[in-house]
Parts: structure tokens; sequence; C-alpha cells
């Protein structure tokens, strides 16, 4: 039984930790925002060994969320794209987070 018992209290110890991986990172709750800044763009240009050039750009938001269940978390997030549109100011945003990030913004 002490093998038995070792490699099920192993197993246990696994799944646990897996599972505090998953919730830690994966998984998200619905939140609202109200897009209270209007950043500016920040220009990035990256060069690969060829010297081709990409231009992208970036905003970043500081958001102050609001969970379903009166929660409230300040995170930020950051809109890169090619051509981004910034967000417009007094627009609730929907997104879903976890404890520090912008998992997907809904």
């Amino acid at each position: 039984m002490g093998k038995k018992g070792l490699l099920l209290a192993l197993i246990s110890v696994l799944l646990l930790a897996f599972w505090k991986y998953y919730d830690d990172n994966y998984r998200y709750d619905t939140a609202y925002a109200v897009v209270k800044e209007n950043p500016k763009a920040k220009r990035h240009i990256w060069r690969d060994e060829k010297n081709h050039q990409e231009v992208s750009y970036t905003f970043k938001y500081k958001f102050h969320f609001v969970l379903n269940n009166g929660e409230e978390r300040d995170i930020n997030y950051y809109l890169v794209k090619d051509k981004p549109v910034p967000l417009k100011m007094g627009k609730i945003v929907k997104a879903g987070i976890n404890k520090e990030y912008v998992i997907s913004k809904l």
C-alpha cells in the first residue's frame, strides 16, 4: 500500500498544480470597463535579417474593470496591430479577464 499511496499522493499534487496553473492563466471572468483615456500610439519598427521593415502601433489603456459579482480590478490592456483603431472615449468595453491580464476582448 505504501507505493500505491505515494503514487496517489503524487498524482493528486500534480493535478492540483495543473488546476492552479489553469485557473491563474486561462480561466477568465466577464468584466466591463469604460474607456476614460485616449492614449497616443507608440510606433514600433521591426527589421529582420534581410532588412525588411515592419511597422506596428500600440495603444496602452489602463482599465478599471468591474466583474458581474461587483469585484473591481485595475488592469493594463495593450492594443497592438498594424493599423489599430483607438477605442472611443466613453465606450463600454466587455472583456474576459483573469487576476492579472485581459484574456480576450469580447
